[in-house]
């Protein structure tokens, strides 16, 4: 696996700084990542010479980090199976995940997960790190970190502005009003550990959501998670007595279509380390388009 190296040449303005609070100024990195930095050979290098955080640097000075996970390693089996790629470059991987494909394995799920494929594609010697969850049954876009420094910087963008996820999902009847937001809090049921209840001593959970088609006694909405719990939108639009078409969870099974129907359709990103914006679209399915 190739080292990936961020590179800072010091400007005035940072002349005399220890090299610890230029990481955490200018890189963002949270202090147990720098601590993990300090263990490599070429974890943190002045000039192209290894350095303690507490040297300062001057003006002119090259700074150089390699940002690459110290033992990296997927413990998923590498399995054969073709990655749809949206977008990827040396820091991130954006793919398209089916619906019916779990995202981690376990002993339960023997079928083939994003972790066996990205083993597959990359060697056991890859980095894997989800930036955020998207249920077996769920497709659409995921978005994976290729080290813990930016997967760090993901996570703490999550629910702003520079990290926005939007889906697309099929319910019964329909919402109203046809457009707005659901503030319902949401805990674990304490009897089905899997399943999340409405609870008023949940933890907080909105989602907003547009109507965007009705037809048939269902409706294709738009939701946008405010927050980010476990099965949020599948439970809210329950709540309000929608539940989504085919989910046996939330709602009842459908001879239409064999999983909830739900997709991951847009991610708004600001790219922790580059800067680019990112806006990559995933067109709804076709289980789910030909519900209408």
């Amino acid at each position: 696996m190739d080292n990936r190296i961020l590179e800072l040449k010091i400007p005035e303005d940072m002349n005399g700084l220890p090299v610890r609070r230029v990481l955490k100024q200018q890189f963002h990195f949270a202090s147990s990542l720098i601590s993990r930095l300090k263990t490599k050979p070429d974890g943190i290098c002045l000039n192209g010479e290894k350095v303690y955080t507490n040297a300062l640097v001057k003006t002119g000075d090259l700074l150089t980090v390699n940002i690459t996970d110290l033992d990296p390693f997927n413990p998923a089996e590498p399995r054969e199976f073709s990655l749809d790629i949206r977008y990827e470059d040396a820091d991130l991987l954006i793919i398209h995940k089916p619906a019916g494909m779990a995202v981690h394995g376990s002993d339960r799920l023997p079928s083939i997960t994003v972790a066996n494929a990205c083993s597959w594609r990359y060697g056991q010697d890859c980095s894997f790190h989800p930036a955020h969850r998207l249920d077996k049954g769920t497709s659409g876009l995921l978005v994976i970190a290729k080290s813990a420094y930016v997967h760090d910087r993901l996570r703490s963008r999550m629910h702003t502005a520079d990290f926005e996820r939007s889906y697309l999902a099929v319910i019964e009847g329909v919402m109203d009003p046809p457009c707005g937001t659901i503030c319902k809090p949401v805990s674990r049921d304490p009897v089905e550990g899997i399943r999340r209840v409405i609870d008023p001593e949940g933890l907080a959970s909105e989602t907003r959501y547009e109507t965007l088609q009705e037809s048939n006694g269902r409706s294709l909405v738009s939701a946008f998670p405010v927050t980010g719990r476990t099965h949020q939108i599948r439970i809210h639009f329950s709540s309000c007595g929608h539940p989504l078409i085919g989910d046996p969870v939330y709602g009842t099974v459908s001879e239409m279509i064999r999983r909830p129907a739900l997709h991951s359709h847009r991610i708004h990103l600001v790219h922790p380390v580059t800067g680019e914006v990112l806006d990559l679209v995933d067109p709804l399915p076709e289980d789910m388009s030909r519900l209408f």
